[in-house]
């Protein structure tokens, strides 16, 4: 249900069976049911990511880390990854650049390893924006060239569309 209320846009409302739903897992984890840890991560990332779209970062952020933390003992090293990548975006809201940069480039990293390309074009995508955000548009075109040549290479068409219209918006912010 707290998910259900989030993606329909009432993530005040989400948050408190999310953190009911949390605490359910919590009990099951420590009674010894390592699936319900994992479920208290995802509880986590789904608080984490009400909070964002609430505004309040600095709490999101701490989900988020809480999350990466059950993550990391369950050895969920794409848990990780894909968590980190909600913190980097909320860094980027933070406008704390350089962490949602550092942070995004180790979950490039993850992706690229694992051989999930179009997760590598979402991360260089997200990487434009950060620099875009940062006024660098010299390297924020080269990201979103970069997410773009990706998803031309993988056939993602929504992809590739998201990137063209970065690109769009991007030269336009520079005159272009």
């Amino acid at each position: 249900l707290g998910r259900v209320l989030s993606v329909g846009g009432r993530s005040e409302q989400a948050l408190s069976f999310l953190e009911e739903a949390e605490r359910r897992f919590l009990s099951l984890a420590d009674a010894g049911n390592t699936g319900a840890s994992l479920m208290a991560s995802v509880c986590l990332t789904e608080m984490g990511d009400c909070f964002k779209d609430l505004g309040q970062y600095d709490e999101a952020a701490k989900k988020y880390e809480s999350g990466i933390a059950i993550a990391e003992k369950l050895n969920d090293s794409r848990g990780v990854a894909v968590k980190k990548g909600q913190l980097a975006t909320v860094r980027m809201y933070q406008k704390n650049y350089s962490e949602a940069l550092s942070l995004y480039a180790e979950v490039k990293t993850f992706f690229e390893r694992n051989r999930e390309p179009k997760s590598v074009a979402a991360i260089w995508h997200q990487i434009g924006r950060v620099h875009e955000k940062d006024n660098n548009y010299t390297a924020s075109e080269k990201a979103y060239q970069q997410s773009l040549e990706i998803n031309i290479r993988e056939k993602n068409k929504a992809g590739e569309a998201s990137s063209l219209t970065q690109l769009g918006n991007l030269y336009d912010a520079m005159g272009r």
